[in-house]
């Protein structure tokens, strides 16, 4: 996104990583994505998630460290 940093989902940790250029380790933004299945950066560097194991897609700030339901309800079956 902006050349130093880059965001993943990990398979089998339930979470989005941040990496930034350089680093060894990421580090888990936005809780807990379980089966997540997608990750996106919006212009505002806000990151969705989207989490088949939760039926929903969820909005991190990290200018806030708030996390919101943006699609979907928690846990709908």
């Amino acid at each position: 996104m902006d050349g130093q940093t880059i965001y993943a989902a990990v398979e089998g940790d339930s979470a989005v990583k941040k990496w930034t250029k350089g680093a060894s380790d990421g580090i888990q933004v936005g809780g807990e994505c379980f089966y997540c299945m997608g990750v996106s950066v919006d212009k505002e560097k806000n990151v969705y998630m989207s989490s088949a194991g939760r039926s929903c897609v969820y909005k991190w700030s990290p200018q806030t460290n708030i996390i919101t339901i943006v699609a979907g309800r928690e846990n709908y079956q």
